[in-house]
């Protein structure tokens, strides 16, 4: 017979699960009304956070006090934000996006709920996410070969093929999603949680998704990951250089991944210019080398198919141009409004549409972009919080290491319009803030 306390872990099971599935369902729309439609995932996250957060109310005096800290600098932050919006320029831009973005605070305060009242499951939610990790990485392999598959005209938008991003929104993404995964493995692994023949099998899989997406962003990801977790002596010098030749390696054999690179004419391993040629000639790299002095023209906004959208694959010193704008237009706009910011998402409809003129760019770094949309006082306030969570992380503990690779993904990227990568940001967010009690002894 199960118990009341079973139904319940049940209930809190599926609950965490459908929040991590809904977190993937952002292009998935309903009609609500004849002429409008909602993505599905507005209804389905609030849901899900709501029951996790209620799960337990016989505790929820007692996080509230543990956690008063915590919650007051995100409450504090959600406050600013709506200021912000009052005061911007583009009311209605900055309106949406807040009510958008609402969501990430009713996911925290779940995560954070969750690992409170569940402690002694954290390994196991920690292994799920890593399941779901590498369940993204088995779909980019399918990309490769089908890009015009049912799933991805459902789930993504655009296609950016032959750089693959398989369900998520951007191949940035999917690619930093798989380094951290991959760090995840060889901590889970370390912590006795996964076997050996686990480790091998997600570690091969991983790394070649980290390849395939042709994301240098998500490559030093990789490399830095091995570096904190070598520090953290959870790898030794030799995996750190067998996982490095590997995904050099991988990289190198694969052409889209070669162009990002600036290596248009591979001839390290000649024996594959055969599978170079195939690719091409049946359009698979269906791309082009970007002109370093043109702009990067990845979304077609008033494209609905997203087969037919044509991607460039931009050179090292075309990425590093872009940037600088982006950079460069952010600060312009911090100056001229530092106190209350433009609000929450004016710069990827707005300010990045003046600079290469379609929406879509935002600043391209996680601070730039919080200082510009929320002002000085917002970044205060989100270095604060971050802040207050370094100071209960100890430099060994395994969370530390994967806080910063999310930030440091975010230093050259900025990528809160991805809910499924920000959904597991806030898991792992949610993980430091209770780190200094229960989270290491748990995954031992």
């Amino acid at each position: 017979m199960i118990t009341q306390q079973k139904k319940g872990n049940i209930v809190i099971t599926i609950c965490y699960i459908g929040l991590l599935c809904s977190s993937l369902l952002s292009r998935v729309k309903f009609n609500y009304f004849s002429s409008s439609s909602l993505s599905i995932h507005y209804l389905l996250l609030p849901l899900f956070s709501t029951i996790l957060i209620l799960s337990d109310l016989n505790t929820l005096k007692e996080f509230c006090i543990i956690h008063k800290k915590v919650l007051v600098a995100i409450g504090l932050l959600y406050i600013w934000i709506w200021i912000c919006t009052f005061f911007s320029n583009f009311p209605t831009t900055a309106l949406t996006y807040t009510l958008k973005y609402s969501t990430y605070f009713f996911i925290f305060i779940a995560f954070l709920r969750l690992n409170f009242t569940q402690q002694k499951n954290i390994k196991y939610y920690c292994l799920t996410l890593l399941v779901l990790i590498q369940f993204i990485a088995i779909l980019g392999w399918v990309e490769i070969v089908f890009p015009k598959m049912w799933m991805f005209r459902l789930l993504k938008y655009p296609s950016f093929h032959p750089q693959i991003g398989s369900i998520m929104q951007n191949p940035n993404q999917f690619g930093v999603l798989m380094a951290i995964g991959a760090s995840l493995t060889l901590i889970l692994y370390q912590k006795k949680i996964i076997s050996t023949i686990y480790l091998y099998i997600s570690e091969v899989l991983l790394v070649i998704s980290i390849a395939i997406s042709t994301s240098r962003n998500a490559w030093l990801v990789f490399i830095l990951g091995l570096v904190l977790l070598m520090q953290t002596k959870i790898i030794n010098r030799i995996k750190f250089i067998l996982l490095s030749l590997l995904l050099i390696f991988c990289i190198l054999l694969y052409p889209a991944a070669n162009y990002k690179l600036g290596l248009v004419n591979n001839n390290i391993f000649p024996s594959f210019e055969l599978l170079n040629q195939n690719f091409t000639n049946n359009n698979f790299l269906e791309a082009k080398i970007a002109n370093p002095q043109t702009t990067i023209n990845l979304v077609n906004q008033n494209t609905s198919h997203p087969s037919s959208i044509e991607t460039e694959i931009s050179n090292p010193k075309t990425t590093a141009l872009s940037r600088l704008a982006l950079w460069k237009a952010a600060i312009i706009e911090m100056t001229k409004q530092p106190i209350t910011g433009i609000g929450l998402g004016v710069f990827a409809e707005h300010i990045g549409r003046e600079v290469f003129g379609v929406k879509g760019f935002h600043a391209h770094n996680i601070f730039l972009n919080i200082g510009t949309e929320l002002g000085i006082p917002g970044l205060l306030i989100f270095i604060g919080f971050l802040l207050k969570i370094a100071s209960d992380l100890k430099p060994s503990n395994f969370v530390t290491v994967l806080i910063l690779l999310f930030l440091a993904s975010q230093m050259l990227d900025f990528f809160i319009e991805d809910y499924a990568f920000t959904t597991i940001e806030l898991y792992f967010l949610s993980l430091a803030v209770i780190s200094e009690t229960k989270v290491e002894p748990t995954l031992k």
